[in-house]
């Protein structure tokens, strides 16, 4: 399908919308979990630009199910909770509060996951998302000991754009008076 323009892809997607949600849980429902996950992520990202939270969130517990399944704790499910979980604790903190308890089971399971399969790089990346989520919770102990831990990780693995994205996020929760 091509669309002559962005106008019409969004508007295609907008009629598609409960389709694509649909989608989402039916391939999880057929066992076609792989594919329910990555459609997950992209229909995701549509929905946190459309401001469709209900939706966003539902996506987001789809994935959260997959990843309780037998094989269904793998990297990628991580990577799509962490991204999902990033969209709703950005409308989390600035729009709309109660989708940060989403964002939370979603970033925990990312890190959960991420620690089970030793990727020790994107466990770092999954504690600086946690440590904002902590931050935002008024847990300011627990924000900076999440940001040390992921500083740590950063260091062990020689990623220094991770290091500097501590160092940022620890300069923004501090500007913020809190940290």
């Amino acid at each position: 399908m091509q669309f002559s323009s962005y106008e019409d892809a969004k508007a295609w997607l907008d009629d598609e919308r409960p389709n694509l949600i649909a989608a989402v849980t039916a391939l999880k429902a057929q066992g076609r979990h792989g594919r329910s996950v990555a459609l997950a992520w992209f229909v995701g990202l549509y929905l946190s630009s459309r401001w469709l939270f209900n939706d966003l969130v539902a996506v987001t517990e789809t994935v959260l199910a997959i990843s309780h399944l037998p094989n269904g704790s793998n990297v990628l499910v991580a990577k799509v909770l962490a991204a999902l979980g990033r969209e709703l604790e950005h409308h989390g903190s600035h729009e709309k509060h109660d989708l940060l308890a989403s964002a939370v089971d979603a970033q925990a399971r990312a890190l959960a996951i991420f620690r089970e399969h030793g990727d020790r790089r994107c466990e770092a990346w999954a504690l600086v998302n946690f440590s904002r989520l902590l931050h935002e919770d008024q847990q300011l102990r627990e924000a900076g000991e999440a940001l040390d831990q992921a500083a740590a990780i950063f260091h062990e693995v020689n990623d220094q754009d991770g290091v500097d994205e501590v160092d940022w996020v620890r300069s923004c929760l501090s500007l913020s008076g809190q940290a």
